[in-house]
């Protein structure tokens, strides 16, 4: 084990979630809503996380692929997460 806090560490990832966001969204002020929104579900989730993991992978992965979408126009998708249709499956 590190000993490091995660939490500490969650700051180190903040620009790599930013530009994520921000290749999503095309708007600045929206993918600053992804990041918080990320940052507080890690945080309140971080008893979750197994130390000595990716921490990097479970930012992208748990909390800023899976949350309401913010990268499509209203009314499209399930309104969950980014991913719309699994892999393989065309849009209606």
């Amino acid at each position: 084990m590190t000993g490091k806090d995660p939490r500490d560490e969650l700051v180190d990832h903040l620009p790599a979630l930013r530009a994520f966001a921000l290749s999503l969204t095309r708007n600045s002020a929206a993918a600053d809503d992804m990041v918080q929104d990320t940052v507080v579900k890690a945080w309140t989730n971080m008893d979750k996380f197994k130390r000595d993991t990716n921490l990097r992978a479970w930012l992208f992965t748990q909390h800023l692929l899976f949350q309401p979408s913010q990268a499509e126009p209203r009314g499209r998708g399930c309104g969950r997460c980014l991913y719309r249709q699994p892999v393989g499956q065309a849009r209606p």
